[in-house]
């Protein structure tokens, strides 16, 4: 259901890290816009991050609740096969 954006998430993450690397790495040798370049890179990709956690949880959130929903469902449909077998209906 939600393996693209897992996977996504993933890649995401990854690239954080080695944009911080490298943000490091321009730090020592004191390149100003090497480093500027990956601050805003750094920054874009959290909000990418952020964006894309907001939205799997949304997702998550709505699946939980059709579940739920099917469940409740499914329990009241097997309550009236119950009570249609033993000849009367419960109230």
């Amino acid at each position: 259901m939600l393996t693209h954006e897992w996977r996504e998430l993933e890649v995401l993450c990854q690239r954080i890290s080695d944009l911080r690397h490298r943000y490091v790495a321009a730090q020592r040798t004191k390149n100003v816009g090497l480093i500027e370049g990956l601050k805003d890179d750094i920054a874009k990709a959290r909000r990418q991050r952020e964006f894309l956690v907001q939205y799997i949880s949304a997702r998550l959130g709505s699946a939980a609740a059709d579940h739920d929903l099917a469940l409740a469902v499914r329990e009241s449909v097997d309550e009236d096969a119950a009570s249609d077998i033993h000849g009367f209906r419960a109230g």
